[in-house]
């Protein structure tokens, strides 16, 4: 395979699968491995027959009956799957795009999104009520400071007006995760954002990592707040620096995506329309189902020196702009978060089916 096909192989969001001229499974994806339950490489070689069973390897067309598709521990599952055929490394083959209709994967990341949720509406409740606590122990401190003579004290009242004011952050930080912050939403080109942000946070990422940009020329306009957006550009592009500390490839890259009926499904948050996709994938050592079930969660992290919300901050921001983010992951095999927000003129549409969350 080409390089540019190895990468969109390897990204695509479905199951998929090479299929050479015996039938037997070529080449296959990290959404192949995960969705049929094997491990990495476990599917090369292996009869295409036993993933779904009952399909013509041959000729590109799709078996009449209702596919479905078998994982390696014998339990079944509905599929829906797209068959054409090609040339890969000059040999004959058929590919295969397979995805999973059934209500298990949609119904988990809908669940994951529910409970984020719910503890966003708790944030909010407790970011407003400490926010007025702030409010006081600041407007004292800022009184005795400009009647205090005793340089000693002083400095004491000092330290406690600065705590208090970073624990204003976190409250900010609060709001954003629950999406109660004030945006300032305009026009704007996702790509620049991409360029502006990367370019803010090169130096922090660390020696040994490639950046690699694969925008999309023609990308369509967003209706987002540039400063709230670049933040989780920069968060997500140092989360996955974080994850290589032996240095490693870190890939940014822009596209239009439409997600019809069917698609929307397997997108919770989200419905039919016309968005822009931010995908930022690193080469690191990946994560856990445990860990990755975690990392939206206020103050999850897993870093010794980080501060903050971590990524719940930047949940909050693409939900509060419409939006919505996943992040997909294996121990060994890298992460890559996914971003999708609505093209402006999806979101300027009186029809538009899009599914804002409630602020």
């Amino acid at each position: 395979m080409t390089s540019v096909f190895r990468t969109i192989f390897e990204h695509a969001p479905d199951a998929v699968i090479v299929v050479d001229s015996a039938g037997k499974v070529a080449h296959a994806n990290r959404e192949a491995h995960r969705v049929f339950g094997y491990q990495a490489d476990e599917l090369a070689g292996l009869q295409a027959d036993a993933l779904v069973p009952g399909q013509p390897w041959a000729g590109g067309q799709v078996a009449s009956v209702a596919p479905f598709g078998r994982r390696k521990d014998g339990s079944s599952f509905p599929v829906e799957l797209s068959l054409s055929s090609g040339e890969i490394e000059s040999e004959q083959a058929e590919i295969a795009i397979i995805r999973d209709v059934s209500e298990q994967g949609r119904e988990s990341r809908l669940r994951e999104t529910q409970e984020l949720d719910a503890v966003g509406s708790l944030a909010a409740g407790v970011a407003h009520d400490f926010n007025n606590v702030l409010l006081v122990i600041r407007g004292l401190s800022d009184l005795l400071l400009k009647k205090m003579d005793d340089d000693e004290l002083r400095e004491r009242v000092v330290r406690i007006n600065e705590a208090a004011g970073q624990a204003a952050e976190l409250t900010h930080e609060l709001l954003a995760f629950s999406r109660q912050q004030i945006l300032r939403p305009e026009l704007s080109d996702l790509n620049a954002l991409v360029a502006e942000s990367l370019a803010a946070s090169e130096s922090s990422l660390g020696g040994g990592i490639q950046v690699r940009s694969e925008l999309e020329p023609a990308l369509d306009p967003i209706i987002v707040d540039r400063g709230q957006l670049s933040r989780v550009i920069s968060d997500l592009a140092l989360s996955a620096g974080g994850a290589m500390p032996a240095g490693g490839t870190l890939t940014i890259r822009t596209e239009n995506v439409a997600l019809d009926k069917l698609s929307a499904r397997a997108h919770p948050g989200l419905g039919p329309g016309a968005y822009v996709l931010l995908e930022v994938a690193d080469s690191g050592q990946g994560m856990d189902d445990l860990t990755r079930a975690r990392l939206f969660d206020p103050f999850f992290t897993t870093s010794d020196d980080s501060a903050g919300l971590g990524l719940a901050t930047s949940f909050g921001i693409v939900r509060q702009s419409g939006g919505a983010i996943w992040v997909e992951s294996e121990p060994g095999r890298g992460t890559t978060f996914k971003v999708y927000l609505p093209s402006a003129a999806e979101a300027q549409s009186g029809t538009s089916e899009l599914k804002r969350p409630a602020v």
